[in-house]
């Protein structure tokens, strides 16, 4: 079970859960049934989470589902879904969507500016001042 940034239960099975480096270290360490805080608001989490499951050691999916998922997935999602997934990554070690969305996102940026980027995000979601900075800092960080 995952507490999400707003407050939400996310449950996620635990060979999904083991694919984040930061949830398998909290399940070695006994944490299995607690509600493990994380970072990333319920929306996203859930979009990570059916990551999770398609790519789990425990799913049954051959690599060609798992493969026409990840380009749908890369392709199909607005920027600011993926951005959003991509930070939750990130925060999680999910080192597989990490490269996945790193690569589709560093197309999208490219030649835009920093406010051009934040635009783009803004347009469908409500940001506090505080996810509005950080965003802002991760955007800095990617674009230079």
């Amino acid at each position: 079970m995952l507490r999400t940034k707003d407050n939400k239960l996310v449950e996620m099975e635990e060979g999904a859960a083991k694919l984040s480096g930061v949830l398998r270290r909290q399940i070695e360490e006994g944490f299995v049934g607690v509600a493990i805080p994380v970072d990333v608001k319920k929306k996203t989490l859930k979009r990570v989470r059916v990551y999770c499951d398609v790519h789990s050691p425990w799913a049954a999916w051959c690599e060609e589902v798992k493969k026409g998922f990840d380009d749908e997935l890369a392709e199909t999602f607005s920027f600011d879904i993926r951005f959003f997934m991509f930070q939750a990554a990130i925060c999680l070690e999910i080192t597989g969507l990490v490269d996945l969305l790193g690569e589709t996102l560093a197309a999208k940026m490219s030649g835009k500016s920093v406010d051009e980027l934040l635009t783009m995000i803004k347009e469908d979601n409500e940001l506090t001042p505080e996810e509005e900075e950080q965003v802002i800092k991760d955007l800095q960080r990617i674009v230079g």
